[in-house]
């Protein structure tokens, strides 16, 4: 279910996105369960380096999907798990 509200076209609007990024992003917010979307936004607004690196994230596991490539799943799962233990120190 998409729910596009008004936090999520600001979002959008004010990080100045590119169309893919913003394709990206909002194919990913409308994955989220509708009850979680507008605080995934008020998130992923607060850094724009987060935003950056979840729209990555995503379009990378897009194109591991669409490899169908274990080995790409993996790297990413690996560096993933990294980077939040990273955040967690």
């Amino acid at each position: 279910m998409k729910i596009y509200t008004e936090k999520i076209k600001k979002l959008i609007f004010d990080k100045s996105l590119p169309p893919q990024d913003e394709d990206a992003l909002l194919n990913g917010i409308s994955r989220i369960p509708a009850d979680e979307q507008e605080a995934a936004v008020e998130f992923l607004s607060v850094d724009p380096g987060l935003l950056r690196g979840v729209i990555h994230n995503y379009k990378i596991k897009q194109e591991a999907i669409a490899a169908d490539s274990p080995e790409m799943w993996e790297k990413i799962m690996r560096e993933e798990e990294e980077a939040l233990r990273e955040m967690a120190e």
